[in-house]
């Protein structure tokens, strides 16, 4: 993390970015994401700065730039060329530049924000129609000058009050609106500073909105929402305790005297860390502890009542003298997570080290002091949210509920006994607006259990669930000890006398619980209702999904041909009803099926 946190720098950027690039384009898995700019003022150099970061988060940008200041007309009039170039996202790179409001218009102010308004929603709907794509709208940063001091926030003609208006109108229509994002410039002018934000200089040589020193934080941000979208978000936290949750080494100071807490500068520092995390955690973010300490000790830190964050907090605690890279490998087997999932904080240099010599892709964060700490983990949004479900906010729960599956599990010899007291139910949906949030999120994050790695957006999923020889089935799954959510979705498409799964995923917190082949018989029940005497399969292979790669050979699935040049390899089964009944083991029970017979429940 610290070499891209450096790439803030402009300079430094402009140093090694061309290397930087070249050492990112080396990554194995790359998405390639097509980005359309509309452009209020000159992009240039943003465009790199924002391939370098996205290539960091694991995209392959491919760009398409409009025209200067003609983002109105392309958006709302024909565009072949944007058609043909199909964009996967388009920003709408406008600042308050682009504002009709300027300090000697003589018309009312409610006329201007009313016309600002309509111009913004004709934007909006045009691109939402044309491209059902996702869409990234700046805000917009306050003026340098606001001429009438402090009344400008108040009166109906103030800078001030103009911009928080046209803010609060752009926030409720992103709040209400799907496949649509904030880019908040209103916060990343006030990050750096007006002043520093601005230089007259670039804009009136060269039509840029901001300062050189403020377009990598610029760029970096429209990274963050683009890696969200498609499912490029870290899941988990793994911190050291010591000089990383409170100041000093607890063995030696004891729980009372660590700093944390309100009596001390540096004890603030690391209750802010604490809220920090929580917060997280609320949001979907899994906390897990990795320290060097006795765990008695290591723990009692958390217990005294200056301490946010609690025991319970944490799912996995591994308070050993293990190697902490040894400790992390197990935390993610436990949490069934893979490498690059996760981020470890600790202030130890030579810790950090070790990890990322033994975990290349685990993402390590070296806390040198704590009052610092924050600044540089929350710019690369590691955790951005772009859409939020109740499986997300309920995360730190079923992985608690996972622990003491595993506790059970230890009482049986027989592992399909095990699965058959777990007392499996599960419930089978279709797709509609009332998990389509989750049914995106599992496609676009999920990674182990994977055919095909497709990443999808809420209106492209939208609106093949629409299509009447698409069945989407999403299923939930519960047991004894509470509901675990939408745990995996599949997507089969008819075609005569065959069908094609072309979408498959499920949870990596199922893992091992037999509910691949309660998808498998599902799927099978569909092509038997409608007359199917051929199933095909797809498996793409990626560095994460091996896991998988030979379940249609073990199924029963004919290999139709060898890898195409995508990598993808097709697989046929001629025998639904002999699948369907290997598919039956018992260990789960399907209470409920709804599948539409076509089109997309509102």
């Amino acid at each position: 993390m610290e070499e891209i946190y450096k790439l803030l720098d402009y300079s430094y950027m402009m140093q090694q970015k061309r290397k930087a690039k070249e050492k990112l384009l080396r990554l194995k898995g790359l998405q390639e994401k097509k980005i359309a700019v509309l452009c209020g003022s000159t992009f240039g150099e943003i465009e790199e700065f924002l391939e370098v970061f996205l290539l960091y988060y694991g995209i392959k940008p491919v760009f398409f730039i409009g025209e200067y200041n003609r983002f109105f007309e392309e958006a709302c009039f024909p565009n072949e060329a944007l058609k043909e170039f199909g964009p996967d996202v388009i920003l709408i790179h406008i600042t308050n530049k682009n504002l009709l409001y300027c300090f000697n218009q003589n018309e009312k102010p409610a006329q201007w924000l009313q016309e600002e308004e309509k111009r913004l929603t004709q934007i909006w709907k045009a691109l939402e129609e044309k491209y059902h794509c996702v869409i990234i709208q700046n805000n917009f940063e306050y003026f340098l000058y606001r001429a009438i001091g402090n009344a400008a926030r108040i009166r109906a003609d103030g800078s001030v009050k103009y911009v928080d208006d046209i803010n609060r109108f752009i926030s409720a229509y992103v709040s209400e609106n799907k496949n649509i994002y904030v880019n908040d410039v209103h916060f990343l002018a006030a990050y750096e500073g007006l002043k520093y934000w601005y230089d007259d200089r670039m804009w009136n040589m060269y039509k840029y909105p901001m300062g050189m020193s403020s377009m990598p934080r610029y760029a970096l941000n429209i990274a963050a929402i683009i890696k969200s979208v498609f499912g490029g978000n870290k899941k988990a936290v793994i911190t050291d305790l010591d000089n990383t949750l409170w100041g000093g080494v607890i063995g030696e100071l004891g729980a009372e005297n660590i700093k944390l807490g309100n009596e001390t500068p540096q004890g603030e520092s690391f209750k802010l860390i604490h809220e920090y995390f929580k917060y997280l955690s609320r949001h979907g973010a899994v906390l897990n502890i990795c320290s060097k300490n006795e765990y008695e000790t290591g723990i009692s830190g958390l217990q005294t009542a200056k301490s946010v964050l609690k025991e319970n907090d944490f799912v996995v605690k591994k308070i050993n003298w293990k190697n902490k890279h040894e400790n992390i490998k197990e935390i993610l087997c436990e949490l069934n997570l893979t490498e690059d999932s996760a981020v470890f904080v600790d202030d130890n240099p030579v810790e950090c080290d070790s990890v990322k010599a033994m975990l290349p892709l685990t993402e390590v964060v070296q806390m040198t002091k704590a009052r610092d700490f924050l600044d540089e983990l929350d710019a690369l949004s590691f955790f951005e949210i772009t859409e939020e479900t109740q499986e997300d906010r309920l995360r730190r729960q079923y992985y608690m509920e996972n622990i003491e599956r595993g506790e059970v599990k230890k009482q049986y010899k027989n592992y399909n006994d095990y699965l058959k007291a777990l007392n499996m139910v599960c419930y089978v949906d279709s797709v509609h607006d009332r998990n389509l949030n989750r049914v995106v999120q599992l496609l676009n994050k999920t990674n182990q259990f994977n055919f095909l790695t497709r990443r999808y957006t809420p209106e492209e999923m939208k609106e093949l669930s629409k299509k009447p020889e698409v069945k989407m089935l999403a299923l939930e799954l519960q047991d004894k000890f509470g509901s675990n959510g939408i745990v995996s979705v599949s997507i089969v498409r008819l075609e005569g006398d065959k069908a094609f799964i072309d979408g498959w995923v499920m949870s990596c917190r199922v893992f091992e619980r037999g509910l691949e082949y309660v998808m498998l018989e599902l799927i099978c029940g569909i092509c038997l209702d409608y007359g199917i005497s051929v199933l095909h399969g797809y498996y793409r292979e990626t560095a994460k999904n091996k896991k998988i790669a030979h379940f249609f050979d073990e199924t029963g699935f004919e290999k139709k041909n060898d890898d195409k040049e995508d990598g993808i390899s097709e697989w046929i089964c001629r025998n639904i009803d002999s699948l369907s009944d290997k598919c039956k083991t018992g260990s789960a029970a399907i209470k409920q099926v709804k599948i539409n017979g076509g089109g997309y429940d509102e």
